[in-house]
């Protein structure tokens, strides 16, 4: 048990919780619809289906699987060791991102204004 649920009642703890609940759930929702208009923007109108098809499975599959590392974490090793296999996806997914970031070549400003132009 840790010091902060030792130390705290349950009825002082859910404020905190019912806070951090409701910021999240604002976040969620505001990446989840530019992440849909980026997508359809990159796939364009008569591939939208498909690509939100996608995306929405992917994020179904990214619950699961978190779900399931929770799960073996619960099962081999205790509750306070969720965080750092959390933390191990969270530095897969920067590391993922910053190699494919890396790989595509940046756009220049210029072509980018006269793209959209026409």
């Amino acid at each position: 048990m840790t010091t902060t649920a030792c130390c705290v009642s349950p009825a002082l703890a859910l404020f905190p919780l019912r806070a951090v609940t409701i910021v999240w759930g604002i976040a969620h929702c505001g990446f989840y619809s530019a992440q849909q208009a980026r997508l359809i923007g990159l796939a364009g109108v008569a591939a939208a289906p498909v690509a939100l098809s996608l995306n929405a499975s992917f994020t179904y599959l990214g619950f699961s699987l978190g779900a399931f590392v929770g799960l073996v974490t619960l099962r081999y090793a205790y509750a306070a060791q969720l965080g750092w296999a959390a933390g191990a996806f969270d530095v897969a997914s920067l590391l993922l991102m910053l190699a494919i970031n890396c790989r595509q070549r940046p756009v220049r400003a210029q072509s980018a204004v006269a793209a959209c132009a026409s």
